[in-house]
Parts: C-alpha cells; sequence; structure tokens
C-alpha cells in the first residue's frame, strides 16, 4: 500500500505548493498504482479468494499512504524556518518520542513486553539507517520536487524483495513472478517520477 503514496502525494502537492504532476507524472503514478494492485492481487490468489480486498481491509495501509503523502507537505513548509534539516528532523524526532511515551503511559500496560531478543545488533541497526533514511528524506526535500523524492523512496522495493526472504525465510516472504512483476511497475513509475522531478 506504501506504493500509492504517489497517487496521494500528487494531489496534495498540486493543491498545497502547486506541483502539478506532467503527463509523464501521471503515466509513473497509473505504472506505480498498478504495480501495487498487481502484488496485492497475487496475494489474494494465493489466499484462494478472487476478487479485490474490501476498503475496510485496505483502510490502514491506504491510511498509511494517504500519511506518507501528506507528511513531506509539512516537512517543505518546516524547512522554510529551519537552515537545516538535520535540525528540523531532530524537531520531528522529538515530536514522535513525545507522542511514543504518551501512548505508552496511557495504554494497556497488560500486554507481555517482549524481550529485546537474541537479535539486538539487527534492531540497532534498523534503528541507525531508518534515522538515516529519514535524514537523507528531509535533505532530498530541501532540494527537489516532492515527487521525485517520493518516488526514489519506492525504489526500496527490489532491494526489499531480494532482502526479505533470505533474512525471514522463503516460507513467510513469498517472493514469485507477480511480485516481481509488480515491483518493476513500481520501478520504472519511480524512473518516470525522478526524471520528470530532474
Amino acid at each position: 500500500m506504501i506504493a500509492t503514496v504517489p497517487l496521494f502525494g500528487a494531489g496534495i502537492a498540486a493543491g498545497t505548493l502547486g506541483e502539478f504532476p506532467s503527463a509523464l507524472s501521471w503515466l509513473g503514478i497509473v505504472l506505480i498504482t498498478a504495480g501495487a494492485y498487481v502484488v496485492s492481487g497475487e496475494r489474494l490468489l494465493q489466499g484462494g479468494a478472487v476478487g479485490a480486498a474490501g476498503w475496510r481491509d485496505s483502510a490502514f495501509g491506504l491510511g498509511c499512504g494517504v500519511a506518507w503523502a501528506v507528511s513531506p507537505v509539512f516537512i517543505r513548509k518546516g524547512l522554510e524556518g529551519f537552515d537545516s534539516p538535520l535540525l528540523g528532523v531532530s524537531v520531528g524526532l522529538a515530536a514522535s518520542l513525545a507522542g511514543y511515551l504518551l501512548v505508552l503511559t496511557l495504554g494497556d500496560h497488560s500486554i507481555e513486553r517482549r524481550s529485546l531478543g537474541d537479535a539486538v545488533w539487527l534492531k540497532v541497526l534498523a534503528g541507525v539507517l531508518v534515522a538515516l533514511s529519514t535524514w537523507g528524506r528531509w535533505a532530498a526535500l530541501d532540494r527537489t520536487s516532492v515527487g521525485a523524492v517520493l518516488a526514489l523512496g519506492l525504489l526500496s522495493v527490489p532491494v526489499v524483495l531480494l532482502l526479505s526472504p533470505i533474512l525471514m525465510g522463503r516460507e513467510v516472504e513469498r517472493v514469485n513472478l507477480y511480485v516481481w512483476i509488480g515491483a518493476a511497475l513500481v520501478v520504472v513509475g519511480s524512473l518516470l517520477l525522478v526524471v520528470r522531478g530532474r
């Protein structure tokens, strides 16, 4: 569902930042959305249920796509008041930390707390990589269009498809031809948006 971000982002950026997609950009957005549909449709076929997922089932994924598409607008506006993207990231992370602390304070404490487990170094590495990618995203939004930044983020799809079966196991992450076709559509569409963004 993250692949639907450019679809929402195009409308949001047009309405708030005056960044209107060209015909080439729309082609890229259509390819990305088609790729997302192919991947989700394949999952339904594997489960034996042919047809589209219900709106209720898709609500969280689509909500995530909308939120991910809205955030660059706030970032772009916020960067008008900061000299450094790193300073903006720090303020954003502080706000996120406050939100998490509030949820943990008011949340259900009867939920069993899980230990960090054996793969602590993987979790620390993931945190470092997320922090660096967030910083890079802010720096990119300071220098180029929202559409190009959102599209470049989707180039992570083939990396995930290559690494997830190795790290999670092929029985959990089933990457087949349908998934690769969907991913290829997402990547080609992303590249078209990047070309337009330049």
